[in-house]
């Protein structure tokens, strides 16, 4: 398993997210987040043992459609 370290900065009920991808904010409090970053919207609610986290918006739906692009023109895989 890797180790990372979380790159976020809080101010207040904000936290901001810094990443090689870009930077993400989202807000909330203690069991329920929504938040916005280079890979789209998301919400993200929970506690203890039980979660639910669902990804909306177009920023994925964007990143894929450029893979079948580049995948039906031969170029390879996109890193």
């Amino acid at each position: 398993m890797p180790f990372y370290t979380r790159k976020s900065v809080k101010a207040g009920p904000f936290r901001f997210n810094f990443s090689k991808g870009g930077v993400g904010v989202s807000i909330g409090v203690r069991g329920l987040r929504i938040g916005a970053g280079p890979r789209g919207h998301y919400v993200h609610a929970g506690r203890g043992a039980f979660y639910y986290r669902a990804s909306f918006g177009s920023a994925g739906k964007r990143r894929s459609h450029v893979r079948r692009f580049w995948r039906r023109h031969g170029r390879g895989r996109i890193r």
